[in-house]
């Protein structure tokens, strides 16, 4: 089963970051509150979200039967669920009955009237009794009683769709235009996909089939009568819960024959890196494929949505902006994020801190650039991108739990003034941290992680680590 987790909440958050690797889930399941039992619905379910992510897939299912969901502006309730309501109001207005006839004997014991006005009185309730029966029995009173909170249909509220408001972005963001299929955000316009994350299309590569086909030699070519078509776009995160990924962005293509479009083009050159983590501020650029045809030329649009923010928003991707300002980052820590106390007031170099699931995590020695030591540890290393160093920073990590178990499930990682998270595709490295090793209580790990970091960016750059759905915390490297 799959529990609705609500918009981007921590735990959400924290989950979706730690299923690295997962091909897919779904659990479609719903229950009748009509007989007030848990059996399966035989009405038609409806998906109302869903987030696609390339080759892992999350699905956050929002399921309910339709005839569950209440419609907008208070409409007309089924037969069945007005005649369990009225078979409520019956049981209320004879307890209420009952405590008035209670007040009135008790009135006049006391001497509050005489007995003939006792009597009366008595018998008025009574008879108000008797035919606010009769009147449950021949209509609806749902306008003479009051309203009862706990009632299923009066609480159950219908999936919200509507976008988020401006407010999703910290000081700084850049504004960001809504498109629907008629009226699509212009090519080279800033788009608000929801979340606190921007997309915008940089140019776009009517044919690329020749520079797909260069980019991986394990490429296939596109189906006869078809094309690869490259987007360049911008992908940017402003949002105030950080970090969060590009994972939760999805985003499609459309064309002419208004259907969705295949982007099974193989490795694509240059892709979007929409896979590792990004604080506020932050912004990916790269290329998007498409499997296209002919038809497809000048008409093509992305649309794209965020898992929790509602509808798609259309760019027009038919051919490459004549002027385009380019989405800019945000550096630094960005002030009201999640992550900005975390990031600074770190844990000191040589302190452990708690990262959750009776592990504990401590850097224990300065980051050191490790660049001439990767490359001669072994042959095949790669030397790091033109601009960048390899950096080893030392850590322990500890165990104190009851249990064998290992660290494949901690995560380890590092950010800098750019907001985007460190790569660690260093390759071979000396003294590498093993976190395949079983581990006993009281067992200690010990060995260093490498990252891929701008040459410039050393100063800046903050250990981040949490256990498998556990709260993130921060480590000082300098």
């Amino acid at each position: 089963g799959l529990t609705n987790v609500g918009d981007s909440s921590q735990a959400c958050r924290r989950l979706r970051r730690g299923l690295t690797g997962l091909r897919s889930f779904a659990a479609v399941t719903c229950f009748s509150t009509e007989s007030e039992r848990r059996e399966p619905c035989n009405k038609d379910v409806e998906l109302k979200q869903k987030t696609h992510i390339g080759h892992n897939t999350l699905l956050c299912f929002f399921l309910m039967s339709e005839s569950q969901v209440p419609p907008p502006g208070g409409a007309e309730v089924s037969p069945e669920t007005d005649k369990a309501k009225k078979a409520w109001w019956k049981r209320w207005w004879a307890i209420g009955g009952g405590l008035v006839l209670v007040l009135v004997v008790i009135a006049g014991v006391s001497g509050g009237g005489s007995d003939d006005e006792s009597d009366g009185a008595v018998t008025s309730e009574v008879s108000n009794e008797a035919n606010s029966e009769d009147t449950d029995e021949s209509g609806p009173v749902e306008t003479e009683a009051p309203e009862q909170p706990d009632s299923p249909v009066e609480t159950e509220a219908p999936v919200e769709t509507d976008p988020p408001s401006s407010g999703d972005a910290v000081a700084g963001a850049p504004n960001g235009a809504k498109g629907n299929r008629e009226d699509p955000v212009p090519s080279g316009a800033i788009a608000d996909i929801g979340d606190g994350f921007r997309l915008q299309v940089l140019s776009v590569t009517d044919d690329a089939t020749a520079l797909v086909l260069e980019a991986n030699q394990f490429n296939d070519p596109p189906p006869q009568g078809s094309r690869f078509t490259l987007v360049e776009v911008a992908l940017g995160y402003y949002g105030f819960s950080d970090p969060e990924s590009g994972i939760l962005t999805s985003i499609g293509a459309v064309g002419a024959d208004n259907t969705e479009i295949s982007d099974d083009c193989g490795v694509e050159p240059s892709a979007l890196e929409r896979y590792s983590d990004m604080f506020s501020g932050a912004v990916n650029r790269g290329n998007l494929c498409f499997v296209t045809t002919p038809e497809d030329a000048g008409m093509l649009q992305l649309y794209a949505s965020t898992g929790f923010s509602g509808g798609d928003t259309f760019l027009d991707a038919g051919e490459t902006p004549t002027e385009v300002a380019e989405m800019q980052p945000l550096f630094g820590i960005q002030a009201g994020t999640s992550s900005a106390d975390g990031r600074t007031n770190p844990t000191p170099i040589g302190e452990s801190a708690d990262i959750g699931d009776d592990w504990s995590l401590a850097v224990t020695g300065p980051a050191v650039d490790i660049t001439d030591a990767v490359l001669g540890e072994n042959q095949f290393n790669d030397p790091p991108p033109e601009g960048f160093r390899f950096v080893g920073v030392p850590l322990q990590l500890a165990y104190d739990g009851n249990e064998s178990t290992n660290a494949l499930m901690v995560s380890i990682k590092s950010v800098g003034n750019t907001n985007v998270e460190y790569s660690e595709s260093c390759g071979v490295t000396p003294n590498e941290l093993d976190l395949f090793t079983d581990v006993f209580a009281g067992g200690v790990l010990e060995g260093q992680v490498c990252f891929v970091v701008p040459a410039d960016d050393l100063n800046t750059m903050t250990v981040y680590a949490e256990a498998f759905l556990e709260d993130t915390a921060f480590f000082a490297i300098q």
